[in-house]
């Protein structure tokens, strides 16, 4: 053990002539122009990433919206060709009883 004593205090006192390192001139400022154009990369990638999916699926995206005209277009249909219920006299005043009209909940005069 001895015999690595001296090689060990000769490798520790080497350290002792290193000098720190420097930065070179502007790097600080180059570092920080990096970093600010990454994260303007980054911004701009989220921003655009769903126009991206668009494009990637335009037979899905045209289908959706094809999809989505004809059941309006049903609904349209439905609605206009709905039977209205005529109510007898003893249904009405059933209604009329039991408050079963959906106005009557509402009424805030009582």
């Amino acid at each position: 053990m001895d015999r690595k004593q001296p090689d060990i205090d000769k490798i520790l006192n080497s350290l002792d002539k290193v000098e720190r390192a420097s930065p070179g001139p502007f790097f600080f400022s180059k570092l920080e122009n990096r970093l600010a154009h990454k994260q303007q990369q980054v911004v701009q990638s989220k921003q655009e990433q769903w126009l991206v999916w668009v494009i990637n699926h335009q037979y899905m995206v045209a289908a959706g919206i094809v999809l989505l005209l004809l059941l309006n277009i049903l609904a349209l249909n439905n609605f206009n060709t709905w039977e209205y219920i005529n109510y007898d006299d003893s249904t009405a005043s059933l209604v009329e009883d039991y408050s079963l009209n959906g106005y009557a909940w509402y009424s805030y005069n009582e």
